[in-house]
């Protein structure tokens, strides 16, 4: 008697499935691949047009939103004192709201002065003096006290009092070597995280404040009716008093 041995395995199509899978993950993974490593090959070849770019526009949001949390805040005390005084409902953000968003905004900007620093050129006098200007002072430890937790904010407030507006300068940046389009790879993704920090929260003060003169107008609204209503009676009564006098 011979013994018969088959041919055709049961395993073969396992097999066979299994090389496929394989294959195609291989095919994804070096996809994959190439495709971070060619953006960042295309990051490195723009480097000096986006470092350009992005920190000088970010510089410019972080100026224009610090000063826009400025003169909202001088407008709710002034405004709001008005307001109090005359009985006039005045569309007003808390002091709460702002300070927490100020707060934002600082930390926001010493990240940014962080991430700004190594590409500042230093041989330009609007370069070294912002690059001084980048290295925040030692915070001190007055946390734990309200007056100390004052004068540091104020610290940080004169501070960036004595910053030009980069809107009227020119540029400061230094030339983009190797080394810097290859930290510029590393750093372009801070970069990003502050550009939508900053977005947010230029919306959220754009919301508060829609909302605020939403509710504004919506009671300025009732106090025309209430205007209207008087005026109303008003008239009322001199035609009655005009009546009685033409009948006498």
């Amino acid at each position: 008697m011979g013994v018969t041995l088959s041919t055709h395995s049961t395993l073969a199509p396992l097999s066979l499935a299994s090389t496929i899978i394989g294959f195609v993950s291989f095919s994804f993974t070096v996809a994959t691949l190439l495709r971070v490593f060619w953006g960042n090959i295309t990051t490195v070849t723009h480097a000096h047009d986006e470092i350009h770019d992005y920190l000088s526009n970010l510089r410019v949001q972080l100026y224009e939103e610090r000063q826009s949390l400025r003169s909202l805040r001088r407008h709710n005390k002034e405004w709001g004192k008005r307001g109090r005084s005359k009985g006039l409902p005045l569309p007003r953000l808390d002091n709460l709201t702002i300070k927490s968003m100020q707060d934002t905004l600082r930390h926001l900007t010493r990240r940014f002065k962080t991430l700004e620093r190594p590409f500042l050129d230093q041989d330009s006098a609007s370069g070294r003096r912002r690059y001084r200007k980048s290295f925040s002072p030692n915070p001190r430890d007055t946390w734990d006290s309200e007056k100390g937790l004052r004068s540091q904010e104020r610290e940080w407030d004169k501070e960036l009092d004595d910053e030009e507006d980069p809107r009227t300068q020119g540029d400061v940046y230094c030339n983009i070597t190797l080394g810097k389009r290859i930290l510029w790879l590393r750093r372009r993704s801070d970069a990003l995280a502050i550009i939508e920090a900053v977005s947010r929260l230029q919306t959220r003060r754009t919301a508060r404040q829609v909302g605020e003169i939403a509710v504004a107008l919506y009671e300025y609204g009732d106090t025309i009716e209430d205007l209207d209503g008087s005026m109303q009676e008003i008239e009322a009564r001199f035609s009655k008093i005009v009546g009685i006098r033409r009948v006498a």
